[in-house]
């Protein structure tokens, strides 16, 4: 069997393109393995930690259609904080309106308990959608060595 990487399909007829290849052309590169004469998409599993609502089974069922699997994990230089959510269906998937939220503080000591989730970059994106605007995803380190997605307070994230 082989493996490559491709982009989405973004210039073709639509008989050719498929469902497995977005449109999109933001879109993340594709694996594709080729064997047997026939073309499957690989999906490639993102890490995205979760300390908060994302770890519940309702949230989980509600934002990707099913509960996901992740290895436990400490998330280094953060507290926890906590802010009001307005979102009327983040309200709703979550059950209330009072949410976590790390606070980045740098200091090693400093550490937030959590999961590491597997998920699809499909199933980023759909998290991405349920994560309101005081929310940015950003990079993680943690005490394991692994690095994952995190969301932190926006506010604290500047562009440089």
């Amino acid at each position: 069997m082989y493996f490559f990487i491709t982009k989405p399909i973004t210039s073709c007829s639509n008989s050719l393109r498929s469902k497995a290849a977005p449109s999109d052309a933001n879109s993340a590169p594709l694996l594709w393995a080729l064997g047997d004469n026939s073309l499957i998409k690989v999906n490639i599993l993102e890490k995205l930690f979760s300390y908060g609502t994302l770890q519940t089974e309702n949230v989980q069922k509600e934002t990707f259609g099913g509960t996901l699997t992740g290895t436990k994990d400490t998330l280094v230089g953060y507290v926890l904080s906590e802010i009001t959510i307005k979102d009327k269906s983040v309200i709703e998937k979550s059950g209330t309106n009072l949410h976590p939220i790390l606070k980045l503080t740098e200091n090693p000591l400093d550490e937030v308990e959590g999961t590491i989730l597997d998920i699809t970059q499909q199933e980023l994106h759909q998290a991405d959608e349920y994560e309101v605007e005081e929310y940015a995803r950003i990079d993680g380190n943690f005490k394991s060595g692994n690095k994952a997605w995190v969301y932190a307070d926006a506010s604290q994230i500047t562009n440089t």
